[in-house]
């Protein structure tokens, strides 16, 4: 009767208060059984299914063996609790309880995952926890938590989405924009959500998305954790496409951004995240001059900072290159130091095709401005560097290309042709690309052949 289970389940929760090994012991699965069997005995009685889940909440939270003792039982148990409880303004305890059990399971992986994933009212509980308790750190971030962890793919990132979970995850950065760990949890999980969200949801009057992800970077400028998830959100968001990359631009993203490079120019991760979200926000024509105003010089910092990582240097040269692609930006690239950056990472890295080819390409476009004219003025150095390339990888077709097109683009200046003019190695290395790749990679080998006449 409810007299003698409220009396076992009250001398259940004394003993689990004395002594958290019980959840280790082999007492566990018959006190696991017998406290679901009390729970679906009396599915009406409030109190006592707050007893059963505050005693489900200590063995979760203790044990090891989580996974031994969790079935299908529990997670409808625990859904089914949070579906009649969630509204009541005294269950906020015990709701705070429940979702974070759930969040234990689904941080056992793939197991955990989908056993949550059978109870097709999982996702619909965890928003109405959310939805009830905004201000609660607590709820926001074990539910932002869970829809994140159970979003394996496409399909049920779209359903997660569909039922209020990515809005009710934007919402709560908003609400919460202050607390870094709700501003880190939500920017992991918007990093896997958007890409299945609705236009109409990212973008939501009352709380679009790159207003939201932007203005929690600013709320928590010195917390380099929550800078480097929000630049990896806004990449993702920005990956949707251009009218994303323009309202994140609207909103002050790419200052903000361009700000974090700089105040953590010591972070490998915040520049790598950094220099991935310009490129892709520099993608546009008409956001080009505004993206080389506010980050050039920052990717410039953060490529010299950490030059010896190959993959920064591919990152930051891409980021570069895209950059360069229009004349008001050039002016700025050679202020900032790119073009020195550029040839050293060339140097410093000659061994690796991939780098040695970015390098090129980024100079190719800097090195001409079609508005004004004007050609890059090289050096002996700078000479050098690109003959090394072009001599350390004979068989890369890319990097041979690149060359010839930055080689060919330096002879519409006649100091340049003096000095390509007494390089020895530059006819013989052009000669043999043609010949290896039997092509003359659009025209542009012989038209650099004719312009040296000393030497061919």
């Amino acid at each position: 009767d409810k007299d003698n289970l409220e009396q076992l389940t009250g001398a259940l929760r004394a003993v689990c208060a004395m002594r958290e090994g019980l959840a280790l012991s082999f007492e566990t699965d018959g006190t696991i059984n017998l406290l679901i069997a009390a729970m679906n005995a009396s599915p009406d009685y409030v109190q006592l299914q707050r007893q059963c889940i505050g005693i489900l909440g200590q063995f979760f939270f203790v044990s090891q063996r989580t996974m031994e003792f969790a079935n299908d039982a529990i997670v409808t148990l625990i859904v089914r609790f949070i579906e009649k409880e969630v509204d009541k303004d005294d269950a906020a305890d015990a709701i705070d309880i429940a979702i974070n059990i759930i969040l234990i399971i689904t941080n056992k992986g793939f197991q955990g995952v989908m056993l949550l994933f059978r109870n097709e009212r999982l996702v619909e509980s965890v928003v109405s926890c959310m939805f009830k308790y905004p201000n609660s750190s607590s709820v926001q971030c074990a539910g932002t938590d869970i829809l994140s962890n159970v979003s394996l793919d496409n399909y049920i990132r779209a359903d997660v989405c569909q039922k209020g979970g990515t809005s009710r995850i934007i919402y709560a950065l908003q609400q919460l924009k202050d607390d870094p760990q709700v501003a880190c949890k939500a920017y992991s999980a918007l990093a896997n959500l958007v890409s299945g969200a609705e236009v109409e949801i990212l973008l939501a009057p009352d709380a679009p998305a790159p207003a939201v992800m932007v203005n929690a970077m600013t709320a928590n400028p010195q917390n380099l954790t929550v800078q480097i998830g929000g630049a990896y959100s806004l990449w993702a968001l920005s990956a949707r496409g251009d009218a994303f990359k323009q309202e994140i631009v609207n909103v002050g993203g790419a200052e903000v951004i361009a700000a974090a490079m700089t105040r953590f120019v010591a972070s490998k991760q915040m520049q790598a995240r950094g220099f991935v979200v310009i490129w892709s926000l520099a993608v546009p024509k008409a956001l080009k001059a505004r993206m080389g105003q506010c980050a050039i010089q920052p990717v410039v910092n953060g490529l010299a900072a950490h030059m010896p990582s190959e993959k920064i240097c591919e990152e930051a040269l891409g980021c570069l290159k895209c950059l360069s692609t229009i004349a008001v930006n050039k002016e700025l690239l050679e202020d900032a130091g790119a073009v020195d950056a550029i040839y050293c990472c060339m140097w410093l890295h000659s061994n690796n095709a991939i780098v040695c080819k970015a390098a090129l390409a980024a100079l190719c476009n800097i090195s001409v401005n079609v508005e004004t004219n004007e050609v890059t003025e090289i050096t002996t150095e700078d000479l050098d560097a690109i003959v090394f390339a072009m001599r350390a990888h004979p068989t890369s077709k890319a990097v041979q290309e690149s060359a010839i097109i930055l080689l060919r683009n330096f002879t519409f200046s006649t100091n340049n042709v003096q000095m390509l003019e007494q390089n020895q190695f530059i006819v013989p290395l052009v000669q043999s690309a043609m010949s290896h790749f039997n092509d003359h990679f659009q025209g542009r080998a012989e038209d650099l052949l004719r312009v040296l006449p000393a030497i061919h």
